[in-house]
């Protein structure tokens, strides 16, 4: 006999566990300056942990919250643009800026809806900071440079992680 699996309702996301991983993205790269401070050494051991693991962590985190962003913003885009459903609204945040030809110095607001896409194809992920990313805490800014191709244009995006943060957090907000 097979039994159906009712999950979660089979199509709402969990927001716990997103919000929990947008928390903990946050709190890794906020925590990242302090971190570094305290383990001047390059042999210290709170270096040698932060080393082994920020970049996969960083990584992880940015993907799976902008999967679930992308599968959410889709789910709800019917009640968002329905004016009759004053309890949704669209989310139009600026989460940084996008250079959809890096030919072309012509930029635009990096919206959260594009910011999920250009994270989940970007070929390149680089943390920003002041010197080399592996010996060197992130800027105060917390800004992610993502770079990918669409055809035969190469684009760039300039992401504002706590803008994307708060984007994310407002784009779950319904479910809260």
């Amino acid at each position: 006999m097979m039994v159906d699996w009712a999950g979660r309702h089979n199509y709402q996301l969990n927001s716990a566990i997103v919000l929990r991983d947008l928390y903990r993205l946050l709190t890794m790269a906020m925590a990242d300056q302090p971190l570094m401070a305290a383990a001047e050494r390059r042999d210290d051991p709170l270096r040698s942990l932060r080393d082994q693991f920020i970049e996969d962590e960083v990584i992880h985190l940015l993907v799976s919250t902008a999967i679930a962003n992308r599968i959410h913003l889709e789910h709800l885009r019917g009640p968002r643009e329905d004016p009759d459903e004053a309890g949704f609204q669209l989310i139009a945040h600026i989460c940084g800026e996008l250079q959809p030809d890096a030919d072309d110095a012509a930029k635009k607001p990096l919206l959260l809806h594009e910011a999920c896409h250009k994270i989940i194809h970007a070929e390149n992920i680089v943390v920003q900071t002041e010197g080399n990313p592996e010996n060197t805490p992130w800027r105060r800014q917390l800004d992610i440079t993502l770079r990918g191709q669409l055809g035969r244009r190469t684009w760039v995006a300039h992401l504002l992680l706590i803008e994307y943060a708060r984007a994310s957090v407002r784009n779950f907000g319904a479910m809260m």
